[in-house]
């Protein structure tokens, strides 16, 4: 079953042997506790409690409040009273073992899935990258095998800032979920990892990216965002560099405009609060902008 959990990626044969026999020595160590004796059940106990403590078990302290309150009542001599709380003291023990041991295998599985996570991130994110740099190598192979009209060739692609923006937001969206997941691993929890190596979930994340991207794109060319900062969409071109002494080799690039635009899709891809919040501020423009000024004699305008 464990070895259902790590998924593809392992080495399936050395993951089995592992996983096997530690499942083994789990199991012997629960059964040991069965027949453990009696006077070594409160020692035995104590010291689980306090490891589990030491390591930040969850819940550590409920167990260690129900210990207490079965060693907290008085001795009697009544034999099925003792006998009662022998099975309690046990069943608290097995409890704290078997919390703890799941405890253990949680953080070697993580370690496992934070691999296979990263690992398929990456791929996806080679894959977002190699989109967008794919028009830039074909433009630099037409520049290299052919210089008759080339400028017409270059201009003739129009999709180009469209595309450059939604490959921008991909790459921007997983080069996040890398950042997410390097940084808080070791605090996210077990189903929590799991998502994270799941391959839906990670073509989600980037279509995420792509539509925010989509959106910022035609937020940007509606002319609904303002600023210094903003693309101009009637300079978008690709430039050479002057072919002079000084600068060789010439270089084909995106002019400034276009770099503003392609910055602020990675943006839109990165940051999962930067559409949102355009949307929200617009949304309440659009607001005050359609509410009628308060009449006087109306009900709005005596407040």
């Amino acid at each position: 079953m464990r070895l259902q959990i790590l998924g593809v990626g392992c080495d399936k044969q050395a993951a089995y042997s592992k996983n096997r026999a530690w499942t083994e020595a789990y199991r012997i160590e629960l059964l040991l506790l069965l027949a453990e004796p009696p006077a070594r059940l409160i020692p035995e106990l104590e010291y689980r409690l306090s490891r589990a403590e030491v390591i930040g078990l969850e819940n550590a302290a409920n167990l260690r409040n129900a210990y207490q309150r079965l060693t907290s009542s008085t001795a009697t001599e009544d034999h099925k009273a003792d006998h009662i709380r022998d099975v309690n003291l046990r069943s608290i023990l097995s409890e704290t073992v078997r919390r703890i041991q799941w405890h253990q295998t949680k953080k070697y599985l993580s370690r496992v899935m934070v691999k296979i996570a990263t690992r398929n991130i990456v791929f996806a994110a080679l894959l977002a990258f190699a989109l967008f740099i794919l028009p830039y190598v074909w433009m630099f192979l037409e520049y290299y095998f052919s210089f008759n009209g080339l400028d017409h060739d270059i201009h003739r692609r129009v999709g180009f800032p469209l595309f450059a923006c939604l490959t921008a937001g991909l790459v921007g969206s997983y080069f996040s979920r890398l950042l997410y997941i390097q940084q808080y691993s070791k605090t996210l929890s077990y189903d929590e990892l799991v998502v994270t190596r799941d391959v839906v979930a990670i073509i989600v994340r980037g279509s995420v990216g792509v539509c925010g991207a989509a959106l910022l794109y035609f937020f940007l060319h509606a002319g609904i965002i303002g600023g210094p900062f903003i693309p101009d969409f009637n300079k978008f071109a690709m430039q050479l560099t002057p072919e002079t002494p000084e600068q060789y080799p010439r270089l084909l690039m995106v002019n400034n405009q276009l770099a503003l635009l392609i910055v602020w899709s990675f943006l839109a891809g990165f940051s999962e609060r930067l559409v949102p919040s355009v949307l929200a501020t617009t949304e309440s423009k659009l607001g005050n902008g359609a509410k009628p000024s308060p009449q006087l004699g109306s009900p709005s305008g005596l407040r």
